[in-house]
């Protein structure tokens, strides 16, 4: 193989003296740990006997196309293009370009792999943190649970499109995390999000998150399997009895009407869904029952809320904290 010759002034990384231009040079690697970040060093001290660490071939690494007998770098062969994916490059805005360390590809296999790993990671990420034993929200982390939720809700109420047609309604929902994952992941068209205080989806939400769902959206539009998003609305209110005498035609087209741990809003999402014949899907948190002299442990409070209608049904969802959704398909439902 070739040695190479510094091409321009710098520093030694063995004897930390300075290396001239045209001098002869080979990689050098400080951290065992961290093979594919190089250093160089001059020729003689390695020749001298200086103990040093053979950095990775990094177009090896990404790609397993390289000849190790022309590079000076080392080639493993169980790390042959088995480097993980820019996630950078994914959302294209990665800065380093052909100098990054991290494997830039547009195989839409590999990028769905890459993102179910880190989804699985993530999970294991959260199922692993410790929760108070007072802590009924479960991990700080909402972004999985809404993610589950609204996963949930598009396979139960009948899909993206039907959701569409209707819209949701989105109780309580703070800064929209929960419209977020419906619009951007699942393509629902029409979200109303009710919330008192100031809201905003994309507040909360990171750009690499923000350009993968758009991303996703826009290709489930161009196969067909979703309509473009095309109304969100957000209304500074509070979900009780008065809302529906405000917005009648709201909650009339709705398609279904939601509470991720609504708090107060709870059982106002129960009684005026059931009174009007309207489907929801409510997980409930802290017990707040419109009758504040009415005092219920949790499963008690469940057992209340189920008991304004023998069409709502309860299930299980698969994530940590308060996880069972109630939900009511309207009396012309499937049979409780």
């Amino acid at each position: 193989m070739s040695i190479p010759a510094r091409n321009s002034n710098g520093v030694c990384a063995i004897c930390k003296l300075p290396t001239s231009l045209g001098e002869l040079i080979f990689p050098f690697c400080e951290d065992a740990n961290k093979r594919l970040k190089v250093s160089w060093a001059h020729l003689t001290c390695k020749d001298a006997g200086t103990s040093y660490i053979k950095p990775h071939c990094t177009k090896w690494v990404k790609t397993g196309q390289c000849s190790p007998d022309s590079c000076v770098f080392d080639h493993p062969p169980d790390l042959c293009g088995s480097q993980n994916i820019c996630k950078f490059y994914i959302t294209k805005t990665c800065p380093r370009g052909d100098q990054c360390f991290f494997k830039h590809t547009d195989d839409p296999i590999e990028i769905a792999d890459y993102l179910k790993k880190c989804e699985d990671e993530k999970i294991d990420k959260s199922k692993k943190k410790k929760v108070r034993k007072d802590d009924v929200h479960g991990p700080a982390d909402k972004t999985r649970r809404n993610e589950i939720f609204s996963r949930w809700v598009v396979s139960t109420f009948g899909g993206s499109e039907k959701l569409s047609n209707g819209g949701i309604i989105d109780v309580a929902g703070g800064r929209g995390e929960l419209s977020f994952e419906l619009c951007y992941r699942h393509g629902v068209g029409k979200l109303v999000l009710v919330e008192p205080r100031f809201a905003n989806m994309m507040d909360r939400v990171s750009n690499k998150q923000r350009a993968l769902s758009e991303r996703l959206m826009k290709e489930r539009i161009e196969r067909g399997e979703c309509t473009p998003v095309i109304d969100r609305q957000h209304i500074k209110a509070y979900f009780n009895d008065q809302f529906a005498i405000d917005h009648p035609d709201i909650l009339k087209s709705a398609a279904v009407v939601l509470g991720m741990h609504p708090d107060g809003a709870t059982e106002y999402i129960v009684d005026t869904c059931v009174k009007h014949n309207k489907p929801f899907a409510v997980i409930p948190c802290c017990v707040f029952p419109k009758d504040p002299n009415m005092k219920f442990s949790f499963e008690g409070w469940v057992d209340h809320l189920m008991s304004k209608s023998k069409w709502i049904k309860k299930v299980k969802l698969d994530f940590i904290g308060r996880n069972e959704v109630l939900y009511y398909m309207g009396e012309n439902g499937p049979a409780p």
